[in-house]
């Protein structure tokens, strides 16, 4: 009869202990992922890139020919996401050109109705 109070109290710890560790696993892997999102966020788009020029360097480096295939299918990836990266200057002047252009055709409406209401006075 001990022996199967034993074995209940080593099975019930053992069970208790392996479901507190699945939960601080879950809760780092959380705050891992919350602590990314909000770093990735907060960067600048330079860095990140930077960043994950040099994961995938050091990553190709160190894989040897078994990773040839994966690298090359990460820098063609890559490739292409810098390329359709557009550049934040560019659309800084695009948007303050085009807020020009609305603020010129408010103008213009302004003074055509201005002048409309003087004919019509």
């Amino acid at each position: 009869m001990p022996e199967v109070v034993v074995v209940v109290v080593v099975v019930v710890v053992t069970a208790v202990a392996a479901a507190a560790v699945v939960v601080v696993v879950v809760v780092v892997v959380v705050v891992v992922v919350v602590v990314v999102v909000v770093v990735v966020v907060a960067v600048k788009t330079l860095v990140v890139v930077v960043v994950v020029v040099v994961v995938v360097v050091v990553v190709c480096m160190w894989g040897g020919g078994s990773l040839s295939s994966e690298c090359l299918t990460l820098q063609n990836e890559f490739s292409i996401q810098w390329s359709l990266t557009p550049d934040v200057k560019q659309q800084q002047k695009q948007q303050q050109q085009q807020q020009q252009q609305q603020q010129q055709r408010r103008r213009q409406h302004q003074q055509q109705n201005r002048a409309l209401t003087q004919k019509l006075a």
